[in-house]
């Protein structure tokens, strides 16, 4: 009768281990993604916006996040209004508290006026969509 008991009792003690796995993996999330056109040295906008000109070089995407990780992909998907990608770029972020990663897309010549989508994702699991407009003034 004893051999049954633990058998149960191993079983009851390995149940609970993948549900505190799981929310230690969900812990690391994005909390902000901020658009702009000039970053300071803390990786972060100085300056938020939607709407860029034309002739904006480049375009910065903040993207704050909290929780710890050993190791996620945080990707940036940039797309024009017809679904064509502009840039899909990914980095892995370890971090242990809250963190800034920047993401930036570049144009040489100027961008086609239109909506813009931005779709920050983690692990290949979208988390923020931000859209923004490229316009004359």
């Amino acid at each position: 009768a004893s051999a049954p008991a633990a058998a149960s009792t191993t079983a009851a003690a390995a149940a609970p281990a993948p549900a505190t796995a799981a929310p230690a993996a969900a812990s690391f999330k994005v909390d902000t993604v901020t658009l702009g056109s000039v970053v300071g040295n803390d990786h972060k906008v100085s300056k938020a916006k939607t709407a860029f000109a034309p002739s904006d070089k480049t375009i910065y995407a903040s993207v704050a996040t909290d929780g710890s990780t050993p190791g996620s992909n945080l990707s940036a998907k940039w797309t024009f209004e017809d679904g064509s990608a502009v840039s899909d770029t990914s980095k892995t972020v370890a971090t242990d508290g809250p963190a800034v990663t920047t993401f930036k897309v570049q144009n040489p010549s100027e961008w086609p006026e239109g909506k813009y989508k931005l779709v920050v994702s983690v692990d290949g699991k979208a988390a923020v969509t931000q859209e923004f407009d490229i316009k004359k003034k």
